[in-house]
């Protein structure tokens, strides 16, 4: 008989079925986030990441926070769909001023060390189904302290000042 992950098992009829134990998943899921030195809002989304779905998320989850970040800067990096008309518009549009990002610099994005403490946090959980991977996820969201993202905050514009002084 063959399973349904595609491993040929052959038993005689009537007898069960060898167990085959999965040491890896072939599962993904698509996670976009936003922090702030005061919240931080995560969704996971179908499909391609692109200018229409990027509006959609802003709006749903940044939306609640316009006016507290007007008082400061906007940092997304230089992703081409995040320099479209319709998200320039959106930005003004909600008086949001954004800090332009240099190209490739992950040590200046606190998001990336965000991300590097979920894929952490899942990894230790060893989900074994799309279900179980997406519950490790969106646990992972809501345990990662307020603290920490402020500290990877911190250390992001520590290294921005860094770099700039010298």
């Amino acid at each position: 008989m063959m399973s349904d992950v595609g491993t040929i098992a052959w038993c005689k009829p009537g007898e069960p079925r060898p167990i085959h134990t999965v040491h890896n998943i072939k599962a993904h899921t698509q996670l976009w986030g936003v922090i702030g030195w005061n919240f931080k809002a995560f969704s996971r989304y179908d499909g391609y990441m692109n200018s229409a779905t990027y509006h959609r998320l802003l709006s749903t989850h940044v939306g609640p926070y316009t006016s507290k970040l007007r008082r400061h800067k906007f940092y997304q990096d230089n992703i081409s769909y995040h320099k479209t008309q319709t998200i320039l518009t959106w930005l003004e549009d909600n008086g949001i001023e954004c800090l332009d990002a240099p190209p490739y610099s992950p040590e200046f994005n606190a998001i990336e060390y965000v991300w590097s403490w979920i894929k952490s946090y899942v990894a230790a959980q060893q989900p074994k189904t799309s279900a179980q991977l997406n519950a490790s996820i969106d646990n992972a969201c809501n345990a990662i302290p307020q603290k920490v993202i402020q500290s990877y905050i911190s250390h992001s514009l520590t290294e921005m000042q860094e770099r700039v002084n010298h």
